[in-house]
């Protein structure tokens, strides 16, 4: 099935994913293949924009990218991550890709790493190939976010795809502190044409804590419940009197869930500008 992704099919991928609230589909069976050391970089124009099946992913966006060496597929990323970010790549456009290259039932095709167009760069997959829809790292601390690098710019997103509002735009690296306690309640409230997730303490102190979208974090491979004991590194801020801690790391277990880099940009937000 080949088609442009429309603003009319993102919210009809939006309104189901409230059910997914119990699964997680953050993994694409590609990621494991993505080698750093097979980077390329091409250009071309985009053919089509395809949707296709993937395993543990539900559906996967591919484009076909005519170049001066003929039709190349490029892998992207799962739908819901691709259609909720701030600008889409549409059939004819001309796009610089640097990705890893594979073979997929002996044809050549490439997994993008990031994704040139005009002004605007879509980060997809760190300098290790770990990818944006991936928020949980195995026990890892300290590596928030995708970081520096790629030639990305210090422009933000541009759109809908972040999320909205004055405390997405108030995270203070000045401000950052650690807490811990108990996950006493999981809120989501109506935030832009999406809904931000909130955590609340069982600790009548603390903030209440801002973890970001809802269509982000209903599609991790862990969901944060009720009753967790959570460590949650993030920049407190004042809104209208309240105070809040917006997330950038929250560690249960033995795993962490990077949500925003040092500066406190969120990895949800794919797209760049120079």
């Amino acid at each position: 099935m080949k088609r442009t992704l429309s603003f009319a099919f993102i919210l009809a991928l939006l309104l189901p994913l409230a059910a997914m609230a119990q699964r997680g589909t953050g993994r694409m069976n590609m990621d494991h293949r993505y080698d750093p050391a097979a980077e390329e970089t091409v250009e071309g124009t985009v053919e089509a924009v395809e949707l296709m099946p993937a395993p543990r992913a539900g559906t996967g966006v591919h484009l076909q990218l005519r170049t001066e060496d003929g039709l190349l597929p490029v892998h992207l990323g799962p739908s819901w991550y691709i259609t909720n970010q701030d600008v889409q790549i549409d059939e004819g456009d001309a796009i610089e890709v640097v990705g890893a290259r594979i073979t997929v039932d002996g044809a050549p095709a490439l997994i993008a790493g990031t994704i040139r167009r005009g002004d605007g760069l879509l980060v997809l997959r760190d300098e290790a190939g770990f990818p944006a829809w991936r928020g949980w790292r195995q026990g890892q601390r300290g590596g928030r976010g995708m970081g520096p690098g790629r030639g990305r710019g210090a422009g933000r997103g541009m759109g809908p795809g972040r999320m909205q509002g004055i405390e997405a735009r108030r995270y203070d690296p000045s401000t950052v502190e650690t807490l811990s306690g108990t996950v006493g309640e999981v809120q989501r409230l109506p935030m832009g044409r999406a809904y931000s997730v909130r955590l609340h303490l069982a600790d009548d102190a603390a903030p209440t804590v801002i973890l970001g979208p809802s269509w982000y974090l209903d599609n991790q491979d862990v969901l944060i419940p009720e009753g967790a004991d959570v460590t949650i590194t993030g920049s407190r801020v004042d809104l209208d009197g309240v105070p809040f801690l917006i997330a950038a790391e929250v560690t249960y277990g033995e795993q962490v869930l990077t949500l925003r880099d040092e500066a406190g940009f969120p990895v949800w937000s794919g797209w760049r500008q120079r």
